[in-house]
């Protein structure tokens, strides 16, 4: 076969296009549809941000519950969370996620909804709640988390409720009810980031922009941010409080932990176990950039990769990292391409077949069989293709010359992928004609080892061939050169090219 007895596919989602589910399902049949003898495993992932309760309750047996909430902008949704046993499991994207609101509005983008979710999960008696942080639209440092939970806020000794309005002010928060509520629950934040709550590389500054912030609104929600934290005794330096707009931060001021994300995941999978050096790794995420090393899926599992010398393959949507990895990056568009979301799958399809092809595919599995006679598999092969495919007579496509043709079909895995046809003209020459790779191998780079294949086996000096003037590209990239104008054959026009050894 090849040097891989595994291939293993551990992807993140592509945020608000693919998820890991389909991602890992699109590879997965991609690489067995080709080659059915390789061992391919695939897990939904997710770092901490949104796919996290899906993972629990796809791959950890936890069952899905139902309930009522509210969005950033505090209109009522439905989500759900995960439960098992005593512990339960929420992602902070249902309901402050950019697939659950319809617009961006950093000043009055409101936790509050979490906060709900929240205090239904511990008045059901769960002990432990894992919180997945990432995919949010807020920031607003957890505010609305902690008057959900009943915090109290006061501007000289007035209340005021500022969840979802930046410019209510307040210089003094109550959280005796909060801790009266949590007293008893184990919060554990699941982070994919390491980044503090303040500063250029803090909540605001770093990821405010994609979540429609621009300079003014982030340098007056970073003057906000700080005056927000100095009503608490966390350090807001802590790595992770820059997490989700700063629900970190608000963990933190609830005694929470915080844990990597994809770590907790990868520890239930028990992945240590299934990675050697001689699995093929293939994970990734939407965009690749040098976040994409800061506590998430793909930094994580090229550490792991790294100690256990395992070959590694990164796909995305696009690459905009600048670091050493482009021999392994897989970008799905090399630029910004609008309207992704409509072929996105095909797009990841694709990608997977490059990989079979760039890093998988060994030609050892792939065998050339030449025969005097036309077999019914070749037959059967160009029928699908020019007949019922280019809708070509039937009567044109099977004709005199079959009888004195040499007729070549490449299989791969005792499965016919490709045939040509090769009839002499002379000592000196020959055609080859009839050339097809079977639809659902091509971009293996199959059709440039079946010709390579038939003129390392055959010994004349020039082979000439009627090529679909669509196909020119494929024989010229081969070595064929054009002849004189093109013309019509079986109704499609052609134009000659000839190769000499």
């Amino acid at each position: 076969m090849n040097k891989y007895n595994k291939l293993l596919i551990l992807s993140d989602s592509f945020k608000n296009s693919i998820s890991s589910k389909d991602i890992g399902e699109i590879g997965k049949k991609v690489f067995l549809d080709l080659v059915p003898t390789l061992n391919v495993e695939t897990f939904r992932i997710a770092d901490g941000g949104e796919g996290t309760v899906d993972f629990f309750i796809n791959e950890l047996g936890y069952k899905k519950v139902e309930v009522d909430s509210i969005n950033a902008f505090l209109r009522p949704i439905k989500t759900y969370y995960g439960a098992k046993d005593n512990t339960a499991v929420f992602d902070v994207a249902s309901c402050v996620g950019y697939l659950v609101n319809d617009h961006l509005d950093l000043w009055h983008a409101s936790t509050y909804g979490i906060g709900k979710v929240l205090k239904e999960i511990i008045k059901k008696g769960y002990k432990r709640i894992y919180l997945g942080l990432g995919g949010s639209i807020t920031n607003d440092g957890g505010m609305g988390i902690l008057g959900a939970l009943g915090a109290k806020f006061y501007n000289q000794q007035e209340e005021v409720i500022p969840f979802n309005d930046h410019s209510i002010m307040f210089d003094k928060v109550d959280l005796i009810k909060v801790f009266e509520l949590i007293k008893d629950v184990e919060l554990i934040g699941l982070c994919d980031v390491n980044n503090p709550l303040l500063g250029q590389r803090g909540a605001t500054f770093t990821y405010g922009p994609q979540k429609g912030g621009d300079l003014e609104t982030l340098n007056q929600l970073e003057s906000w941010m700080s005056n927000y934290s100095k009503l608490f005794s966390v350090d807001s330096n802590m790595p992770g409080c820059g997490a989700a707009g700063g629900i970190g931060f608000c963990l933190n001021i609830l005694s929470a932990n915080l844990v990597s994300g994809i770590k907790v995941m990868l520890d239930e999978l028990k992945i240590l176990d299934k990675i050697d050096n001689k699995t093929l790794l293939i994970t990734g995420e939407g965009a690749l950039d040098h976040t994409s090393f800061q506590g998430k899926v793909i930094g994580y599992l090229l550490d792991i990769a790294k100690k256990n010398q395992t070959d590694t393959i990164i796909i995305c949507g696009i690459n905009n990292y600048q670091g050493s990895l482009k021999e392994i990056v897989y970008p799905l568009h090399k630029t910004p391409v609008p309207n992704y979301q409509e072929t996105v799958f095909e797009d990841v399809k694709n990608t997977f077949k490059k990989i079979l092809k760039d890093k998988i595919l060994d030609f050892i599995n792939l065998e050339l069989k030449r025969y005097d006679y036309l077999p019914t598999d070749i037959m059967d092969l160009r029928k699908e293709v020019f007949v019922i495919e280019q809708g070509i007579d039937e009567k044109l496509e099977f004709d005199n010359f079959e009888s004195i043709s040499k007729h070549y079909g490449l299989y791969l895995n005792q499965k016919l992928v490709g045939t040509l046809r090769l009839i002499k003209i002379n000592e000196d020459e020959c055609k080859i004609g009839r050339i097809i790779i079977d639809k659902n191998y091509r971009g293996l780079g199959l059709g440039k080892y079946l010709i390579n294949s038939v003129l390392s086996t055959t010994n004349y000096n020039t082979y000439l061939v009627h090529a679909q003037t669509s196909k020119m590209g494929f024989y010229e990239k081969n070595g064929f050169v054009s002849i004189g104008d093109s013309f019509f054959e079986d109704g499609i026009q052609h134009i000659k090219m000839y190769l000499k050894k």
